[in-house]
């Protein structure tokens, strides 16, 4: 169908006014008085309807899509890094104790939710698959050895003279632009410390740049 040209609209409009005009004569008493309104309408109704053509006949382009939120949820990319991050956020504590430096971590098996918290209320989660464990182990080839353990509790307590942290690893918290991690690390079954971590990658890796939320130690 060929679109109308601007001539051919006017035309329209003046041609049905002309031919419809003659039956607001016969409309009933009450709306004779409201003859000039009703052409009105009829006449907007028909600028609509030709506008509408009209730009459809010209391909206007439809309004820019809306915006979509950050996504934040971990994809595929981003938890290939999760061992990387864990690793990092370990040797970050175990900086953050002078002089120490052990030769075997015993880690938790698990991420526990409220890891980094020191009012408590810990939540074990699911278990670090096999690959997130090597990948654990072998970026912190250079610092330490890590044993895998399921609890913290006093059976693992029997080597207080070799100084050996108990470290638990909170889930990774993916936000915009950096991730956040809490950990905790108990010494000698006696000494521990709270904190969680907030992580940027940096030159492709990532780098612990400050800590959120509160820190405890005792």
């Amino acid at each position: 169908m060929t679109k109308p040209t601007d001539d051919e609209i006017g035309t329209l409009l003046r041609e049905t006014f002309a031919d419809k005009e003659n039956l607001v004569e016969h409309l009933p008493e009450a709306t004779k008085h409201r003859r000039t309104p009703v052409l009105l309408a009829a006449a907007a109704v028909l600028l609509i309807l030709g506008g509408i053509l009209y730009a459809a006949g010209r391909g206007d382009p439809s309004p820019p899509p809306v915006a979509q939120a950050t996504e934040t949820v971990p994809t595929a990319q981003t938890q290939s890094a999760d061992p990387l991050i864990w690793a990092t956020g370990i040797e970050g504590i175990l900086e953050r104790e002078p002089g120490t430096k052990p030769i075997v971590l015993y880690v938790l098996d698990a991420p526990h939710e409220g890891a980094g918290d020191p009012t408590g209320g810990r939540v074990r989660g699911t278990p670090f698959t096999e690959a997130e464990r090597v990948g654990i182990e072998n970026a912190l080839a250079g610092v330490a050895r890590i044993e895998w353990i399921r609890t913290a509790g006093n059976e693992n307590c029997d080597v207080p003279k070799s100084r050996t942290p108990i470290i638990t690893l909170a889930p990774i918290v993916h936000k915009d632009g950096h991730v956040e991690l809490g950990i905790s690390s108990w010494y000698d079954c006696l000494a521990a410390h709270w904190l969680t971590f907030r992580l940027d990658q940096k030159a492709g890796s990532w780098q612990i740049t400050g800590t959120v939320g509160p820190e405890a130690i005792s």
